[in-house]
């Protein structure tokens, strides 16, 4: 079942290396992955428990408020139907406003069984976007307006797919492409496929003699978009409601780009998450040097299922 588990991913990984490459896409990023790695891959939803929410903010150098990312989303598990189904939004603007990207997304995943300890799962997201470009605003330095484009706004519908392999409840594999399909009122809109690749883990390094809840949870993701590649690997520990970690984000070239330094906090229903990009890529741009604040808060409703079982009646004793 491994050997076999391991050509599907290799198969999946030269068909999707070698694909056509259409148009352009620029996809919003996202630093803490292990909390927002379903907006990569729609099958990792089904790690999503009974009925949850989650918000995420993003400010890509801030103190210049040109680069600010919000979403947000509904969640709901069904264990009886081994499915999952979420309600996802999100805003990103650049330059102020100038140039505005909402999207509005349903995104459904299912999970079964394929052995003792494997467990498949796979997901679909299907999204509309609305997309503005105010490029009247834009202002040079040279004070020249001359040649500045028209505004623009059109609509369209996009889509993605991914599955994931789990082994023992410890270790995830998991393969996804974005952009499959677009549907767009103006012709001239490609969207770039991207082809990703995800491990993560999570391994108890609890025993006999430290009673106290430690995990190590190793994360490592590859994105292939046209002439564009990123690779984030790292981890981040977690003892008891503290979590800890820091991961690196290069290309395939070894040009490390970021270290991104995670701090958070699980108690109860509820846990908040902080990332700070720290610049590497030796830019002298001085608003690359501000790096980004990203804010992931999650919450998992409680709540009590009616039971249908009919209790059983007591018989007196004899």
């Amino acid at each position: 079942m491994v050997i076999r588990i391991t050509k599907i991913i290799v198969t999946l990984f030269f068909a999707f290396h070698t694909a056509i490459f259409e148009g352009y896409c620029q996809d919003i990023h996202y630093s803490n992955l292990h909390e927002n790695l379903y907006k990569l891959n729609p099958s990792l939803i089904t790690h999503t428990e009974k009925l949850s929410f989650a918000l995420t903010y993003r400010n890509q150098w801030p103190g210049t408020s040109d680069f600010i990312t919000y979403d947000g989303g509904v969640f709901y598990s069904s264990e009886k139907l081994k499915s999952t189904v979420g309600l996802h939004f999100s805003n990103d603007t650049q330059g102020k406003g100038i140039i505005n990207l909402t999207t509005i997304s349903l995104i459904y995943g299912y999970k079964t069984k394929i052995g003792k300890q494997i467990d498949f799962a796979a997901g679909l997201n299907g999204g509309y976007n609305i997309y503005q470009a105010n490029l009247s605003q834009l202002e040079y330095e040279n004070m020249s307006s001359a040649n500045i484009p028209a505004n623009e706004n059109f609509k369209f519908f996009d889509f993605s797919a991914g599955i994931e392999f789990g082994v023992n409840e410890q270790t995830w594999l998991a393969a996804s492409v974005s952009h499959i399909a677009n549907v767009a009122a103006v012709s001239h809109l490609n969207l770039t496929r991207k082809y990703s690749f995800s491990y993560t883990g999570s391994y108890s390094l609890n025993s006999s003699y430290n009673q106290k809840e430690l995990f190590v949870e190793p994360l490592a993701v590859l994105s292939l978009q046209n002439s564009f590649n990123e690779f984030i690997y790292g981890g981040r520990i977690k003892y008891e409601i503290i979590f800890a970690g820091i991961y690196l984000r290069q290309n395939l070239r070894f040009q490390v780009d970021a270290l991104i330094v995670l701090l958070g906090t699980s108690y109860k229903n509820w846990s908040f998450f902080y990332t700070y990009d720290i610049n590497l890529s030796g830019a002298n741009s001085r608003f690359t040097k501000l790096a980004a604040h990203e804010v992931t808060f999650l919450y998992k409703l409680e709540y009590n299922r009616k039971s249908n079982k009919k209790g059983a009646i007591k018989c007196p004793k004899i």
